[in-house]
């Protein structure tokens, strides 16, 4: 890998490279390549530096793109394009050093603020200049979104990443689908081939997400959205303030279906003179001479700060850890498959191809030089070994993906025979050789004198026997040449060994041919050159060693003891810095094998459990953390959990504990697909558990932890226990808790009980707590995400539960807070407060979750449990969770979104965040028999015949979204039919089966369907004293609820372990053998419902 530090003395007169630069942070990262700061050493002038792992480049088939993007950019030079300055390769990365952007891209932005209209035409209109620019030159950007359009220091806007860039055939049409789906234009979906009118409709789509926050087109798969963007019309929802006729008449012009038609595409005097863009001087703005009506702010980064301290702590090379370069173990062709010698070739051809370029070195061009270049030469098509890389298209369906193909003829990737091409005459009269090189260029080489024979032919070194490089002269062919005047402004002058480069296109038949690139010789001398978009596939039959290629084995050998100690200097002052400011870190590498820790995790009691592993841990934790979440002597428990301390973070949140890598090759059960495969939702349904208790303390599940206290003190919920014991000792009890009621045990032996999913209720104080809370913040994070790599490695799919939220939602003991609701309760004066504070929290846990390592376990994203629209009003709670819906997405979480029904009924859904709008959402139902006096008061048989038919004929309406929402889960249920387990209705409350459940002070009547002598005796029994029909009711009852439930979605069970409670333990109900063996392996189909009481089953239990 390249390295710019330990190398001694930097010579800039050498062929630029990464010695040249100083490595700043870094400040995003794309499918396979980041972005950060450098700083050029001589000139002090900072750039954004993209650099690209030549291994992840192949292995993604985007060498070819790479390539083709270098290309566009070596021509391309405008205000607002992010332009190229230098590019070069080492052994392991290839570099592109572009103008700095320090404004961050209009994504980030409009994700945080809504701007007025004169901002977002303003951008608007300088996009449109940029466009204007590239269509002049036969240029279609075809990936035009908020994330590719960068905004400067001062708030000017500018286009870049060119990956997918293509030029438009002179005669024809483009036909790939290459782009991001939900910003493709109709013609691109419907196959008759398209042109540069695609940009201005993706323009659009721009316009209309910066004005309404949302995206015109959205949804759940690639044949609803294309369905969607070729038949429908855009819908302007009313806002407020009202968006303006000229704002809405200008995206109805650019979403035009028809591309002749389309605004922009037309003419671009049309755009110009709309009414929503006449108020500009376009003149004036292309000079930059207009002021941003929004400027960045200069004390803030305008990035996400989470991918800082990714290469210094989980890197294997850090880019700036080292100056070793780690040499490519080549393969030899012989024996090797299709796909090996196919590899073998990307990697040739990005050595060959991406020769170094650097525009800086353009002033010592004079204006108005010439150099000759010649017409090209016929040339055999490629291998066909070859094609499927270069010609075959490849789309990607799935929104905010990028095709790493195109089709052939659409900008291929050239190859051309290494013929020479007869010389013209150079700068101030001397003669100049060109030659066509085998990496697709011309090299002028600059002669002193009179011309030499070497002149007319190319030149190139082999190797001798000796090893030593031997100059040969090819003869050259006959051809004819054209004169290519250079134009200094993007033409780049002579380096070391006054070596021009003139790039094979421009010679063609271009009307302001603009070369290239100029590099020493200390490379190979050519680079790969965008042929003009008309000629057809050229051959790549010969590979020779560039011309005069240096000899420069050694030379990173022999490095003293000084500079590695220097090195080590600096790289202890780096991780200081790093460790004192805290900024994110994305874990990023999936793991192919069976384990999934690092050297530095904790695994097992053997070692990982110890004090001395604690203790050894803990001495590396800086002084400032000492004491906090993040110390390690803070930790009760350490298994599985990585000991290496870091305070990075993604989305503000902690990534601390978790190992690097991961593995998603489990599967829980042959029924289901492993978890890197997708799970069939809506096809198969969900079996799952919830692991309740656990994270967020419900009385009824551990009432050991609240018996203990009398009734005088209170300590009834969460809240009112860790006000009681204060933050020292309600850490410790928590932390017991959380590591001895659920261990990678749990999670395993759900797995064998057949299950597929779990739901992992949560609470916001995880996170972090707010003004006067009791709660113990950070700790129940870490056990979170520990949770759900146990769940990984038993491949169990999560449903993320946030169960407990600011203000409670519903005022019952579960939301942490038993009493009033304050969550969005509008005669609360802090009812907003707080749901603007869980939408904060979802951004960040979204942010978090969006993570690759999560893609395929955290499948489904819970927004509130049970917010109780019984008391809340249902039109803030609505309004709410589309402003969270859309904070989600926002934050690149593309997984199932589930909201809670509320209570309200679920046929009272129906026509409420509709597919179209809200993709991928899910409705949640919690359905139970003993909350409900009416239903607790049904004999054994009413209830199983409820189950059967009601409940069953409920989750179908509901299904049908002509009666109901559509997708539907069952989120908790159970098999209790009775509310007799203690503290099930608060701690120290009784129970309505016997009538001791006061309401207002009274107690209600007895609830069972005798009406009188109801006991809970027998219901919290052991059940190996339960009578053999009250078994056999209680598994039939649960058979039945799996069933109904199973005509939507799937279904959670209310939960997989209680201390006491028999009948809401899915662990205990399974092991008495009243929950079948295997949820798919049922014995009962409601065929019938039997007369218990005629068999001898009292109602009275």
């Amino acid at each position: 890998m390249g390295n710019a530090n330990g190398k001694g003395p930097v010579v800039f007169t050498d062929a630029v490279n990464l010695d040249h630069f100083k490595l700043l942070r870094v400040v995003g990262k794309g499918a396979f390549g980041k972005v950060r700061i450098v700083e050029r050493r001589d000139t002090k002038q900072s750039y954004a530096l993209k650099y690209i792992r030549k291994d992840d480049c192949v292995k993604a088939s985007a060498v070819r793109n790479l390539i083709r993007e270098r290309q566009m950019l070596e021509e391309l030079e405008h205000p607002m394009i992010c332009n190229l300055r230098y590019a070069f390769q080492d052994d392991e990365y290839i570099y592109m050093i572009l103008d700095l952007m320090l404004g961050g891209d209009l994504r980030f932005h409009i994700q945080r603020k809504t701007f007025t209209e004169p901002a977002i035409h303003f951008w608007h209109a300088e996009i449109a200049l940029a466009l204007k620019y590239l269509h002049s030159h036969g240029i279609v950007h075809r990936d035009i979104k908020p994330d590719n359009i960068l905004l400067d220091a001062d708030g000017h806007a500018c286009l870049t990443d060119f990956n997918v860039a293509a030029y438009v055939p002179k005669e024809g049409k483009l036909s790939s689908r290459s782009g991001t789906a939900m910003y493709m234009a109709p013609e691109v979906f419907e196959r008759r081939g398209y042109g540069v009118g695609v940009d201005w409709w993706s323009l659009g789509v721009c316009l209309y997400e910066c004005v309404y926050g949302k995206r015109p087109f959205t949804a759940k798969t690639e044949e609803e959205l294309s369905h969607q963007i070729r038949c429908e019309d855009p819908e302007f929802p009313r806002t407020t303030p009202t968006v303006s006729d000229a704002c809405t008449s200008a995206i109805s012009a650019l979403l035009t279906k028809d591309p002749a038609k389309r605004l922009g595409a037309s003419s671009f005097s049309a755009f110009t003179s709309h009414p929503f863009f006449k108020d500009l001087d376009f003149a004036l703005l292309e000079k930059k001479d207009v002021e941003p009506i929004y400027q960045p702010p200069r004390e803030k980064q305008n990035f996400d700060g989470a991918y800082d301290l990714e290469e210094l702590l989980l890197e294997d090379n850090p880019l700036d850890s080292g100056s070793r370069r780690r040499t490519r173990k080549k393969k030899g062709r012989e024996g090797a498959t299709d796909a090996e010698v196919r590899e073998i070739e990307m990697y040739e051809m990005m050595e060959q191809y991406f020769e170094v370029f650097d525009s800086s070195a353009m002033e010592a061009l004079s204006p108005g030089t010439t150099v000759a270049c010649a017409a090209r030469l016929d040339m055999p098509a490629p291998p066909s070994r070859l094609r499927p890389d270069y010609a075959n298209s490849s789309y990607s369906s799935s929104p905010g993906s990028h095709s790493t193909r195109d089709r052939s003829g659409e900008s291929p990737m050239p190859s051309l025979q290494s013929n020479s091409m007869i010389a013209g005459h150079g700068h101030s009269g001397s003669i100049s050789t060109v030659t066509q090189s085998p990496k697709l260029g011309f090299l002028v080489r600059k002669k002193a004198g009179k011309a030499s024979q070497e002149a007319l032919g190319e030149r190139y070194r082999e190797k001798g026997g000796n090893g030593q490089g031997q100059e040969r002269v090819r003869n050259p062919l006959p051809t004819s040449t054209l004169h290519c005047p250079l134009r200094t402004s993007s033409f780049v002058a002579e380096s070391r060994r006054s070596l021009l480069l003139l790039t094979y296109s421009q010679c063609l038949s271009r009307q302001n041919p603009i070369p290239m690139a100029i590099f020493g010789s200390n490379k190979q001398n050519a680079v790969s050159a965008q042929p003009a978009a008309s000629t057809s596939d050229l051959a790549l039959n010969q590979h020779i060693d560039g011309i005069e290629k240096e000899e420069t084995a050694g030379r990173s050998n022999g490095r003293s003891w000084k500079k590695w100690l220097i090195i080590g200097v600096v790289a202890l002052v780096v991780i200081l810095a790093a460790v004192l400011i805290p900024v994110g870190l994305v874990v990023i590498r999936p793991h192919t094998s069976s384990s999934s820790s690092s050297s530095n995790s904790s695994s097992g009691s053997s070692s990982g459990d110890t004090a001395a592993t604690v203790a050894s841990a803990s001495s590396k934790v800086p002084s400032y953390a000492k004491g906090t979440y993040l110390d390690f002597a803070t930790w009760t428990d350490v298994k599985d959990f990585n000991l290496t301390f870091t305070n990075a973070t993604v989305g503000g949140l902690s990534v601390e504990g978790l190992n690097t890598t991961w593995d998603d090759s489990a599967q829980c059960n042959e029924n289901v697909p492993a978890l890197n495969e997708e799970f069939p939702y809506g096809k198969q349904p969900i079996r799952g558990v919830n692991i309740g208790g656990w994270l967020v303390l419900e009385p009824f599940i551990v009432p050991s932890l609240f018996e203990n206290y009398s009734l005088s003190q209170g300590i009834v919920d969460e809240y009112t226990l860790s006000a009681h014991l204060g933050p020292n000792k309600s850490a410790e009890v928590l932390q017991e808790h959380y590591s001895t009621f659920v261990t990678e045990d749990t999670f395993k032996e759900i797995a064998a009980a057949g299950l597929d999913h779990v739901r992992i209720p949560y609470p916001y104080w995880a996170l972090y707590t707010l003004s006067g809370d009791p709660y113990v913040p950070h700790i129940a994070w870490r056990y979170l995400l520990r949770g759900i790599e146990w769940a990984r490695r038993h491949g169990l799919r999560v449903n993320l539960d946030l169960h407990a939220v600011p203000g409670s939602q519903n005022g019952w003991n579960h939301s942490g807070r038993q009493g009033t609701i304050g969550w969005l309760n509008t005669t609360n004066p802090n009812g907003t407060y707080y749901g603007d504070v869980t939408l904060e929290m979802h951004k960040q846990l979204a942010t978090f979750f969006a993570q690759e390592r999560y893609h395929n376990v955290v499948t489904l994203y819970g927004l509130v449990n049970e917010p109780n629209l019984m008391s809340l009003e249902p039109p803030v709670v609505i309004n709410w969770t589309a402003n969270a819906y859309d904070v989600i997405r926002n934050a690149s979480f593309k997984n199932y979104i589930v909201y809670g029904d509320g209570f309200l009924g679920l046929n009272n859904w129906q026509g409420k965040f509709l597919n179209s709008s809200y993709p991928k959402m899910i409705l949640d139902a919690h359905n139970y028999v003993i909350f409900n006096t009416g239903q607790l008061q049904m004999t054994h048989s009413g209830k199983l015949g409820y189950a059967c038919s009601s409940w069953s004929a409920m989750i179908n309406s509901s299904m049908d979204t002509s009666t109901g929402f559509g997708p539907t889960i069952t989120g908790e249920w159970s098999l209790a039919d009775t509310d007799c387990s203690e503290y099930l209705n608060n701690v120290n409350q009784g129970t309505r089966w016997e009538g001791t459940y006061a309401t207002n002070g009274v107690n209600v009547t007895e609830s069972c369907a005798a009406g009188v002598n109801c006991t809970c005796t027998p219901a919290n029994a052991d059940p190996s004293d339960y009578s053999d029909m009250y078994s056999q009711f209680l598994s039939q009852f649960a058979q039945a609820q799996m069933i109904a439930f199973e005509d939507g979605w799937g279904w959670f069970y209310w939960t997989w372990d209680t201390e006491k409670s028999t009948q809401w333990s899915y662990k205990k109900s399974l092991a008495a053998g009243i929950i079948p063996e295997y949820p798919y392996a049922r014995n009962y189909n409601c065929s019938y419902v039997a007369d218990f009481v005629t068999d001898g089953l009292s109602d009275l239990y």
